[in-house]
């Protein structure tokens, strides 16, 4: 079995380690960490949506890797990082939206000490009148802006995790699975007859 996509620590022996996607698993093996319904999946469309969200607006990246040590704990590394670059980018701030982002800063701050781990990379637009997050599967270098939403990030991510489909048959039958952004999702179950 494939532990990029079952985590159960056995590798194919015909993929390279990279792109190994196992071949021969019985279709009713579920595999862990695969998603039923589809949520907010990142595309260009997507991408372009967020460019045109009312400015200005506060444009957060988080590393939030549960692997790195500096992660965990009650005060995770991020929210070291997140109150450290604010204090660098409120300089930058214009008088006038200094306490709009101070309020957006606190509402983000807020929402990630709700959260638990299990994400690698998250991102956030907040604004007056917006709150976009986005949870993924792949990392994310730690960013922090106000103003026009920052989007290079999440281009190169597009363009870096292009999606594959991964397709499991057995006696039984098929399913079809939508790799993409370290993420599984079952699309499909057929049934043979």
């Amino acid at each position: 079995f494939c532990k990029c996509l079952f985590g159960d620590g056995m590798r194919c022996l015909w993929c390279p380690p990279v792109e190994c996607f196992s071949f021969g698993v019985s279709a009713g093996r579920v595999a862990r960490n695969v998603k039923k319904k589809r949520g907010l999946m990142l595309s260009t469309g997507l991408v372009a949506s967020l460019s045109q969200l009312p400015q200005p607006l506060l444009t957060l990246y988080l590393n939030m890797n549960p692997s790195e040590q500096t992660n965990r704990g009650p005060n995770p590394g991020y929210l070291t990082w997140l109150k450290a670059e604010a204090r660098s980018v409120a300089h930058d701030v214009p008088v006038i939206e200094q306490e709009l982002f101070q309020e957006q800063l606190n509402r983000v701050e807020y929402f990630l000490r709700g959260q638990a781990l299990g994400h690698k990379g998250f991102v956030i637009f907040a604004g007056s009148s917006t709150w976009q997050q986005l949870p993924l599967q792949v990392g994310v270098v730690n960013e922090l802006s106000w103003g026009r939403p920052q989007l290079s990030q999440l281009l190169g991510l597009i363009d870096e995790h292009k999606p594959c489909c991964v397709v499991v048959v057995d006696r039984a039958g098929a399913r079809f699975f939508r790799f993409e952004f370290g993420e599984m999702t079952e699309l499909k179950e057929t049934k043979f007859q």
